[in-house]
């Protein structure tokens, strides 16, 4: 065995040169971490290594690093305005729009904190998620623990299919010294059924360490597997909590009373409401003839301001029946004018149903129906809308139902 290999790395020397130690080669060798060369195990060797220009050039670059320094402050003042701006885009505009409003701060914002803003998109998408929803979310719970609230709920479905149940309380804050509604989320279901949606509602209130038992109210649209007395999600809350309340929906109630009352008029009202808008929408050129014709009846311009009978009706969209109606009674006559104008030049592709439009036109019991039924549909609507302000008027709600 020669000699060389006979000797042992000492630990000692470690001492003398910090940057040597062991190496891992299973072997007695010294290793330099600087230059990561191994080196023969003779104090000597390493002497020599360590007066080579390579390592005394490393050395003196190590020894002269500068000092990397954080401040905190600065950085927790980032933070702060990190989560301000996201909070305020989150209520106020689309997320898309702090790619150019950070880019704007950070210009105008030398010498100020707000110069080294650094927000996008992305990162203040993740902040909303996961730093500003889940505070908000954790002050609502510990505001609502151990305190009786009211549950509203309603199932609904997106653009994607996908069905949700949304959940609201509604609760007195000791903070704002009043009582508020909160959103508490939504939970995606598959079945609609009433034992599902208890289900899926139990599972969401006990997951934020609040219980049925303390539910007071309850408050649904007038499906019967929400709000049915025997199989529903009301029967079950019930069950649980039995001094709850059941408050239906006020302005679901009131359209509904709408809808069934107009399902006893005349079929030929709603299909003028649906048809004249459909009929307009299709074509520019229409709409801007009837502009025209509606001038030429009008040459003194009393009726300046008439709305146009180009607003879609829905049945499901509440507040739009009375507007269409009204319109469809101020436009009556330029209307019965138009189409019978219309038939006489309409193409073959659309006459049937210019003809059927103009036929209803002569009809003046339908304009009596029309006429009848305005101002009706429109007090309605008016008290729905009405019911819809947070801050609503009790007094004048009384005087309504007076």
């Amino acid at each position: 065995m020669s000699r060389v290999n006979s000797r042992k790395y000492l630990e000692k020397w470690e001492a003398d040169y910090p940057w040597l130690k062991k190496s891992s080669d299973g072997t007695e060798s010294a290793f330099c971490t600087l230059c990561r060369v191994t080196i023969q195990p003779r104090k000597s060797s390493v002497e020599q290594h360590s007066g080579t220009f390579r390592h005394a050039s490393r050395v003196k670059h190590l020894n002269t690093k500068s000092q990397i320094t954080f401040s905190l402050v600065s950085k927790k003042a980032d933070c702060k305005a990190d989560i301000h701006l996201a909070l305020c885009v989150c209520c106020h505009a689309p997320i898309s729009t702090i790619n150019h409003l950070g880019e704007i701060i950070s210009l105008y914002g030398k010498n100020s904190p707000l110069e080294n803003l650094r927000l996008h998109r992305t990162k203040c998408t993740q902040i909303i998620k996961n730093v500003i929803s889940s505070s908000i979310e954790s002050e609502i719970f510990e505001s609502m623990a151990d305190k009786p609230f009211s549950i509203l709920i309603d199932e609904s479905t997106d653009v994607s299919l996908t069905k949700h149940l949304c959940i609201c309380a509604r609760y007195y804050s000791d903070e704002q010294k009043s009582v508020i509604d909160d959103f508490l989320g939504l939970a995606a279901v598959i079945s609609t059924t009433g034992a599902d949606l208890f289900a899926v509602l139990e599972t969401k209130l006990t997951s934020v360490g609040l219980s049925l038992k303390n539910c007071i109210g309850y408050s649904s649209d007038g499906a019967s597997n929400v709000i049915g007395f025997h199989n529903s999600v009301w029967s079950r809350v019930r069950a649980v909590s039995p001094n709850c309340i059941l408050m239906r929906c006020t302005c679901h109630s009131l359209n509904l009373i709408v809808q069934h009352s107009f399902e006893l008029m005349p079929s030929s009202v709603g299909f003028l409401l649906s048809e004249i808008p459909s009929f307009f929408s299709k074509s520019s050129i229409r709409r801007e003839e009837f502009k025209v014709l509606f001038q030429t009846m009008d040459p003194s311009n009393e009726r300046m301001g008439t709305p146009s009978p180009f607003q879609k009706y829905s049945a499901t969209r509440w507040l739009v029946r009375g507007k269409c109606l009204y319109n469809l009674m101020v436009n009556w006559y330029e209307l019965k004018a138009y189409f019978l104008c219309a038939e006489a030049q309409a193409p073959a592709c659309i006459r049937y149903r210019v003809t059927t439009i103009n036929n209803m036109f002569k009809d003046e019991t339908l304009y009596l129906y029309v006429v009848f039924l305005t101002p009706i549909v429109q007090e309605f609507e008016r008290l729905n809308a009405l019911m819809w302000i947070l801050s609503t008027n009790v007094a004048l709600m009384w005087i309504l139902r007076s």
